[in-house]
């Protein structure tokens, strides 16, 4: 595991889940969209919606992303006690393709 130690790599992931979130957040803000934060289902919302916005671009790693989700709701629901160094390692690139695709949108 990365950092020798399963916390921490629960740690990272769900780091990794924010900063994506968060980053479909911001693309929903450059199309002229926002999610109220208090409405159930917001982050599914937000990436949801950033998919969508995206026209195709990236399916996999929304699709993964998504699986993400339900993966960072289950270590806070307590049915999950672990995550892979796979599926960590994994949701490190998904992290950083959206980022650079962000990164482009506001570059435009």
């Amino acid at each position: 595991m990365i950092g020798g130690n399963v916390s921490d790599a629960d740690i990272i992931y769900t780091n990794l889940y924010d900063a994506i979130r968060i980053g479909c957040e911001t693309i929903m803000l450059l199309y002229g969209y926002r999610v109220r934060k208090s409405s159930e289902g917001h982050h599914y919302i937000a990436i949801n919606t950033a998919s969508e916005l995206m026209v195709g671009r990236l399916e996999n790693e929304f699709q993964r992303i998504q699986k993400m989700r339900q993966k960072r709701n289950r270590f806070d629901y307590g049915n999950l006690n672990s995550i892979s160094e796979i599926e960590l390692r994994q949701a490190m690139v998904d992290t950083d393709i959206l980022l650079k695709e962000i990164n482009k949108l506001i570059n435009k």
